[in-house]
């Protein structure tokens, strides 16, 4: 079985190119000249001295630091209320719902008041004061 005259792989029985570095078998001495330096650069022993002018540098974009993530309770965000309505808010689910439930049902349903109470207002307020980004 023959072999490349360029990588030095096995050649099988027909072909017309070598199978590992794609150089054609009865190639001029041009392209045998040509594809040794493509088969070395390939195998990293050829060095080119033109690339080491052109350094890759990586963006500057993903080396410095970006800028800091401020978080807040009290400030308003882009998916927040601002401080004087989150304590409006806070003051009609906490105060109002219940005292709204009590008139309807001329207080009647302790029961369900207090459960509105316990249940649903912890809820609404965690969620409306919890912690957002605000940039």
């Amino acid at each position: 079985m023959e072999r490349c005259r360029i990588c030095g792989a096995r050649l099988f029985e027909g072909s017309t190119h070598c199978a590992r570095c794609l150089s054609p078998i009865e190639a001029t001495e041009g392209e045998i000249a040509e594809a040794v330096v493509d088969v070395a650069a390939a195998s990293g022993r050829w060095r080119d001295t033109s690339a080491h002018r052109d350094v890759w540098r990586p963006d500057v974009r993903h080396i410095e630091p970006g800028t800091s993530q401020v978080h807040s309770r009290v400030r308003a965000g882009v998916f927040s209320f601002s401080l004087p309505t989150k304590i409006a808010i806070t003051a009609v689910v906490a105060l109002g719902l219940p005292f709204v439930a009590w008139q309807l049902t001329g207080g009647l349903a302790i029961l369900s008041i207090a459960f509105l109470s316990i249940t649903v207002t912890p809820l609404v307020l965690r969620d409306l004061w919890r912690r957002t980004r605000i940039r």
